[in-house]
């Protein structure tokens, strides 16, 4: 699993694949833009496991899944 990056590099991604921001890509998905900062700052570089908690793991895999495009 190849980390997503720190929040400025998960902004830059972001942008590239045509959303405004971090709060926009949260906005749209239904997510608290709060929530979505908190989970890149601590799972964003992480690529030993994981993260542990439900909403966590499904934003991350959106994130994943939005990146990939």
């Amino acid at each position: 699993m190849k980390p997503l990056g720190d929040t400025l590099d998960v902004y830059a991604k972001l942008v590239r694949v045509g959303y405004g921001s971090i709060k926009d890509w949260a906005d749209k998905h239904g997510y608290k833009p709060v929530t979505v900062y908190r989970i890149i700052h601590v799972w964003g570089n992480r690529t030993d496991k994981e993260p542990h908690g439900g909403l966590a793991r499904e934003i991350m895999r959106r994130l994943r899944e939005t990146l990939a495009q």
